[in-house]
């Protein structure tokens, strides 16, 4: 009869590839809800509307759009699926004018370049726990090969304990044992 200690580590390697999969999936939850969700466009009435109420931060002015963070997260109005949010883009016909953007500094707006955004920041993180993830599965399937072929699948073992019976080396109630063991694993 053949000993319990292979049965063991393959319940051991499952516990820990549960573990693993639990690990990396909090990773992901906690890694996403760092970023912010990205930028809600809002039309530039609105944002009119959010400087004369004091509401806006911080502008960051590109070339055909503006990022805006606000000092607190508001209802956007008309949207549904988000209705709280901190940061909101308004896309431009042109630049600003230089009026626009003085009467913004001196409604204390802080005013800079647009800068890298927090969406890149986002798909960098994606990607790298996707190609973790690839990683670790490609890693799993290398260590089940290895384990498979220092310890044969079921299927063999039945054949090779019914060689066993046939050969003389095993009782019938044996390898009706060793059978129905094994046949617990299919």
């Amino acid at each position: 009869m053949r000993s319990n200690s292979a049965d063991q580590k393959k319940q051991v390697s499952a516990q820990l590839l549960a573990y693993l999969l639990a690990g990396v999936l909090i990773i992901v939850v906690v890694g996403l809800n760092l970023f912010d969700g990205g930028m809600t466009v809002i039309p530039y009435e609105q944002f009119q509307r959010l400087v004369e109420h004091g509401l806006v931060k911080r502008i960051a002015v590109a070339d055909d759009h503006l990022e805006i963070r606000l000092e607190r997260a508001v209802r956007v109005e008309g949207l549904r699926e988000r209705p709280m949010t901190e940061f909101v883009q308004v896309e431009l016909a042109g630049s600003p004018t230089v009026e626009d953007v003085e009467a913004w500094r001196e409604g204390g707006v802080d005013i800079g370049d647009s800068g890298p955004s927090s969406q890149l920041g986002r798909s960098i993180f994606q990607g790298l726990v996707s190609v973790g993830l690839l990683a670790g599965g490609v890693w799993y399937l290398i260590a089940q090969a290895r384990a498979d072929r220092r310890r044969p699948g079921p299927r063999q073992r039945l054949r090779d304990a019914e060689a066993e019976y046939l050969a003389g080396r095993m009782t019938r109630e044996e390898y009706q044992e060793e059978v129905a063991h094994i046949s617990a694993e299919l």
